[in-house]
């Protein structure tokens, strides 16, 4: 009997053998909740606070869950699948799990279970995970102007050129109009520091205020976005930005706005540097208080953090206008303690990018935009700071402009013929002074040269600054005045009105507003206008005319009937300075700002640009070694079990070039590092170890509770060492708790936009925890204490707050509009609720958007006309004499005088002559326009660093300059009938002891053309001579 019994049971084993399988697939069960809006930054809104608005986070965690099949054989085990490689694993059938996600990108999901006979996969799902890196997205389409012809970049030549926030709005200038193959660095401008910033108070009242709301979560010294719409948050130009699934990247998600475009534009030029600029004109009184540590210390750390959330960056630039002061606050500005400062702000920021390099394996840049005229340089030790930075960005421009009277080139190589030699050279007179005191008016250790690229670029090279860190300034902008009064022929070096307003003026339009108001004019400031529109005056104004100096290598437009002056940067200059900077081994060159540049291709600037520093036509393609590795286990935040830590392993895989050694510390101390042998088994997808993967053991390591940090330092054979460090969490098993994973969210898809009632919105919570140490996390069990609540005051209250799935009732938000405009931009409110599990918690945000109503326009009451009796108090430039006190109306405003103004004086909000007051009593008149004299059209050339007008029809002469410290010009004639030319002699400078940026004051006498003037009151930039009788010069008889 008990024979039969086993024969059966044998028959038996063999028949179930027979027909044993593999388990059938599972099911991955529907992830939209779960796979939508994953990434490492998220970000909430345009408006309010940075820090409430934008999140990051190291690791996502992406729930999965699946269904094992209900027929088959019986799945033993299970794995989880990303991207081909196994994240995780557990026995069983499974069903769902966490994985902790540590890169964006395309994501695809398989989960595979297996018995003893076999495996079997799920069908792939598919997910994005954004990162700032741009990781998640295609390269950008790009809608660049013809005219840029592609010169293939250099590794050994910086072209680069800043990029604007703004420019998206009146010039409509976006990322994909970028010529991003003609450049190796992009500066983006700017990011703004908080702080008190009185001066983008004084200039931009509105800016300000938001810059107010932005920092409203940040403490002083902290770094935030100024305008998060244009940066992050709204879709700008033409092109999309695309993710690797196919799809635009949507309203508010990561790939939006500026960063999400220049995160693409990288994707499709990985050679690209892109370098935030932080700081600029109206930006930079926060630096001022970088004389005290602790305040730079906050902004090391928020620049660090800052880095971290906008991966796509590739550095830092400080663009601190100006250590030791006279930057747009006047009031700031120490000359003994800003240039140590800023020392010490490179040395602590180079600190903290190796700090970061060793966590990321990416090298960070460290650069600066600096003021280059003698009185900036002289007040920072620039070759301490250079060994701590990548690059000096020279501003080599600005030289002149409409805040002074005085005309002259703004970006000029070298000095003109109107620039005496002692004051070019920065001797004589103008040379080195004895004085130590660093506050002292003539403090000047290294002489008082002219503004020229030349000058500045001797002056940082006798510092000690490396040649190879400078890299040339240019304008794709020019600088103007108009009412130039001429001096001895040339308007250079002349005396001109401020382009103040746009009557007859083609330098500015009307308000400031740009195209929507003159297209025509692409200027945006007084006295500014782009490059494209500088082309278009002298297209459009047959008077006016290109003039080349030679002797000053630089570029200006006359119109001598509207008596223009516009200086700029034009081809031939910018070849100059491409001459000049391979002759003194520089760095490269950059230019303020790429939206400026215009004309055909001969015309560009950045052709230009390209062609300077020697660049080839064609496509860059940068096709190196670029060392590094990545580190397949551990991965990052990985929890070790601190009870049993006889050893670690990691893989490192992905290397270029050859090791040589490989040490480890953990938490700062050195441990044991032993490679495994070659053939050794991996766990993963990885099969063996070859020559593209090697394994590592651990051993000798003292871990702890919370975060340990393990560096993994690689020497290559060829030099260089590449350090990066995995953050792992060390946990007790013998004293372990449950840990919790709570996720907080609510059903986006209603409308939070309504006008009248109450609608309801569904908060939608979930939790995981982990029962025992290394176990996965499964749902939490039924009676787990759960409790929403509302962290913002006054927020709708909840109901069913003791559930996952609890809801809140929004009334409406309703606002009356205007009848000009129904519709105006509605504010926003925001709502925070937490979702508490077992003392875990997170917590989310709720939107809701102002509803504007219309309301319907009402006939308006007629206002009886009252007609002003005119009264004698218009300002005519010129003309007009006031004393102390006086009120005058100008360009539609009332000004009062003070400090003594001069007929040249033009009143104007800020001047040091006059301030804005109402206009009670005083019939505001339209100021006169005076109407210059016209004159046939003739031709102009420069002789002896002289303009001199040819009659028309009259051949240029040929002229021999008399012996001078300047170059002489010859002027070859135009072929003509027979006519003897005559010579025109050069005159010499008479004497002069006149300095345009000296400060006089009561009773200082000067000497110009052999004439005696007495100061009669303070004065700085007024030439003697020019000021009329009521003026602050005066002649002594």
């Amino acid at each position: 009997m008990k024979k039969n019994i086993l024969t059966a049971s044998i028959l038996s084993a063999l028949a179930f053998n027979a027909f044993a399988a593999a388990p059938n697939a599972p099911v991955l069960l529907e992830q939209y909740a779960n796979y939508t809006n994953k990434g490492f930054v998220t970000v909430s809104g345009e408006a309010g606070a940075y820090n409430t608005l934008v999140k990051r986070v190291d690791v996502v965690d992406l729930p999965v869950t699946w269904s094992p099949a209900f027929s088959g054989d019986t799945a033993t085990s299970w794995q989880l699948l990303i991207n081909g490689e196994v994240v995780t694993s557990g026995t069983g059938a499974g069903g769902n799990a966490v994985v902790p996600i540590t890169s964006g990108g395309l994501k695809e999901i398989v989960v595979r279970v297996c018995n003893d006979d076999g495996c079997t996969d799920s069908a792939t799902d598919t997910m994005i995970v954004s990162d700032t890196d741009g990781s998640h997205l295609q390269p950008l389409g790009a809608q660049v102007d013809s005219a840029n012809i592609n010169y293939a970049q250099s590794q050994d030549q910086i072209v680069g050129t800043y990029f604007v926030e703004w420019g998206i709005y009146g010039r409509k200038f976006f990322v994909e109009n970028i010529p991003a193959n003609n450049l190796t660095h992009i500066i983006y401008g700017f990011v703004p520091i908080c702080g008190e910033n009185k001066s983008l108070k004084d200039g931009n009242a509105s800016g300000w205020s938001v810059l107010q709301a932005d920092c409203a979560a940040s403490q002083d010294y902290e770094l935030v976005i100024h305008d998060m719409g244009a940066a992050f948050w709204r879709q700008n130009g033409a092109e999309k930005a695309m993710k690797l699934d196919g799809k635009a990247v949507g309203y508010g998600e990561v790939g939006a706005g500026n960063f999400g475009h220049l995160m693409a534009l990288k994707q499709g030029n990985p050679h690209l540097k892109i370098i935030p600029s932080i700081g600029g004109w109206t930006l930079s009184d926060p630096f001022y208080a970088f004389t005290d540590k602790a305040n730079r210390d906050t902004f090391v750390a928020s620049s660090k953090e800052f880095l971290k959330t906008w991966k796509f960056f590739d550095g830092i630039d400080i663009d601190w206008e100006f250590p030791g002061g006279g930057g747009a606050n006047t009031a700031l500005g120490d000359p003994v303690n800003d240039g140590p400062a800023y020392v010490a702000l490179m040395q602590e920021l180079r600190a903290m990018l190796d700090e970061l390099s060793a966590e990321t394996g990416r090298k960070y840049e460290l650069t600066s935009a600096i003021g280059v005229g003698w009185d900036k340089l002289q007040d920072v030790d620039y070759a301490a700071a250079a060994q701590y930075m990548d690059n000096i960005f020279m501003m080599s421009y600005d030289f002149y402009g409409a805040w002074g009277s005085e005309t002259g080139h703004q970006t000029a190589l070298y000095c003109g013929a109107h620039v005496e030699a002692d004051k070019c050279a920065g001797t004589g007179e103008f040379g080195p002074s004895s004085q130590m005191d660093k506050t002292a008016a003539d403090y000047a250790p290294a002489g008082r040269p002219e503004y020229t690229v030349a000058n500045a670029t001797r002056l940082l090279l006798q510092q000690g600054v490396p040649a190879k860190k400078l890299v040339v300034g240019a304008a794709m902008y020019g600088r103007g005045w108009t009412d130039v009064q001429m001096v001895d022929g040339s308007p250079i070096g002349a005396v001109g009105n401020h382009v103040s307003n746009s009557e007859n003026n083609p330098l500015v339009a009307e308000g400031g507003e740009g195209t929507a108001v003159d297209q025509a004019a692409w200027a945006w400031e007084a006295g500014i206008m782009d490059y494209r529109g500088a082309l278009k005056y002298l297209e459009a104004n047959q008077n006016a005319k290109y003039v080349w100096d030679e002797q000053a290598q630089a570029s200006f437009i006359w119109d001598d009937v509207k008596n223009t002056l516009i200086t700029l940067d034009t081809p031939q200059s910018i070849a100059a300075k491409g001459v000049f900077l391979k002759e003194q081994g520089l760095g490269g060159i950059f230019s303020w700002e790429i939206d400026g540049d215009g004309g055909d291709a001969s015309q560009r600037t950045l052709n230009a640009m390209n062609q300077a520093v020697g660049n080839p036509v064609g496509i860059t393609n940068w096709d190196t070694i670029d060392h590094g590795y990545n580190i397949l286990s551990p991965q990052q935040n990985q929890i070790i079990d601190i009870a049993n830590t006889a050893s670690l392993s990691f893989n490192i895989y992905n290397l270029e070039g050859d090791i040589e050694e490989v040490f480890a510390f953990v938490n700062s101390n050195k441990v044991i590092v032993t490679p495994l042998p070659s053939d050794c088994q991996i766990h993963g997808p990885m099969i063996a170890c070859n020559n593209e993967v090697k394994v590592y053991n651990v051993t000798g390591a003292d871990y702890q509770l919370g975060v340990n940090e393990l560096t993994i330092n690689v020497v290559y054979k060829d030099g260089p060492l590449i350090a990066k460090s995995i953050t792992l969490f060390g946990k007790d098993s013998t004293q372990f708790t449950p840990d919790y994973r709570v996720d907080a969210g609510y059903d986006q898809s209603i409308e939070h936009h309504f006008m009248s009632g109450t609608h309801t919105i569904n908060l939608q919570g979930s939790a995981l925890y982990q029962p025992t140490m290394n176990s996965e996390f499964i749902p939490v069990p039924s009676d787990t204490e759960i409790q929403w609540k509302a962290l913002t005051p006054n927020a709708p209250s909840i109901s069913n707050a003791n559930s996952f799935n609890a809801s809140i009732d929004i009334p409406a938000w309703v606002a009356p509009g205007s009848c000009e405009a129904p519709f105006p931009v509605a504010e926003t409110r925001q709502f925070e609720y937490q979702l508490n599990v077992a003392d875990s918690v997170d917590s989310m945000i709720v939107t809701q958007q102002q509803t504007i109503l219309p309301v319907p326009c009402q006939p308006p009451t007629p206002t009886p006309t009252i007609t002003p009796t005119p009264m004698p108090n218009g300002f005519i430039a010129g003309v007009t004499k006031v004393s102390n006190g006086d009120i005058v109306n100008y360009a539609g405003s009332c000004f009062e005088a003070k400090n003594n103004p001069g007929t040249w004086e033009t009143p104007k909000v800020g001047s040091w002559f006059w301030d804005e007051v109402a206009c009670d009593g005083v019939v505001v008149t339209p100021t006169p326009v005076i109407t210059p004299t016209t004159t046939p059209p003739d031709q102009v050339v420069m002789i002896c660093g002289k303009l001199v007008t040819i009659p028309g029809g009259m051949p240029i002469p040929v002229v021999t300059c008399a012996p001078s410290p300047t170059p002489s010009i010859t002027i070859t004639p135009i072929p003509t009938p027979t006519v003897t030319p005559t010579p025109v002699a050069c005159v010499e400078a008479c004497e002069s002891t006149w300095d345009s940026h000296a400060t006089y004051n009561k009773g200082d006498t000067v000497i110009v053309a052999g004439k005696t003037y007495v100061a009669s009151w303070w004065t700085q930039g007024e030439k003697p001579g020019t000021t009329g009788d009521w003026g602050v010069w005066k002649l002594v008889k």
